[in-house]
């Protein structure tokens, strides 16, 4: 989420608003997949769609969380899903199960707010879990083998937001992390038009957009060689409470 895919209301900021403010905001991101993964001397590429994905999915969840007062804030995100598959092929029956999960966090501080622009940098992490298992059944023997890798990255980021009506707003942000170019580096961009109710239900925001989050992971050597290149990338649609 970052990663970062939600914005709160700034209709109702001032410059001296010293209230707190909370958000939650869960959403749908109509995830697409197209990359490679390789372990060791093993390389497969994957290109799934969001029906193919969803075809696969036992469980999932996505959900933005922030907090913020005067032009300071602070935000997480997640993002998660369990998949698995089974194939069968004469006696042997093939079972892969994969949980994979983006977690964000991040602080940020509006460093201009004019009538119809905010400007806002953000600094935090983004962590990753990879986790997949593989398992080999006959009718006598049962095998099982593992991969699970953790990753995090260092991210600084903006947002700009415009601001049409009261009711009206688009967004634009961006992001960099990771440690190295070679071996470990990602970027996230995400569009996104917002509406918020004037007459009723006047503590949401409605919003749809577009997030691509391309990843670069690779470490170890020989037999402990991990290589994770992908793009994650889809619309999103979602709702913003304040409370």
């Amino acid at each position: 989420m970052t990663v970062i895919l939600i914005s709160t209301s700034y209709a109702a900021y001032t410059a001296s608003d010293n209230t707190w403010r909370f958000y939650i905001a869960p959403y749908l991101w109509g995830m697409n997949m197209n990359g490679s993964v390789q372990v060791a001397n093993n390389r497969a590429h994957i290109d799934q769609s969001f029906s193919d994905l969803w075809h696969h999915l036992d469980w999932g969840g996505m959900v933005w969380l922030g907090a913020y007062r005067d032009r300071f804030g602070i935000f997480g995100d997640i993002v998660f899903a369990a998949l698995s598959d089974t194939v069968h092929d004469g006696i042997y029956t093939v079972k892969t199960k994969n949980d994979y999960g983006v977690y964000s966090a991040a602080i940020s501080y509006r460093v201009y707010q004019g009538n119809k622009m905010h400007v806002e940098p953000y600094i935090g992490f983004r962590y990753t879990a990879n986790e997949t298992t593989v398992t080999l059944n006959t009718s006598t023997i049962g095998l099982k083998a593992s991969e699970n890798q953790y990753w995090t990255d260092p991210i600084i980021g903006a947002k700009l937001k415009f601001t049409f009506t009261p009711a009206w707003y688009a967004m634009l942000l961006g992001d960099i992390g990771g440690t190295g170019k070679s071996t470990h580096y990602s970027y996230n961009i995400a569009g996104l038009v917002g509406y918020h109710p004037q007459t009723i239900l006047t503590s949401t925001t409605i919003y749809l957009g577009y997030r691509l989050l391309d990843q670069f992971y690779r470490t170890g050597s020989g037999a402990n060689y991990y290589n994770w290149n992908m793009k994650l990338f889809g619309p999103l649609l979602g709702i913003s409470i304040e409370f």
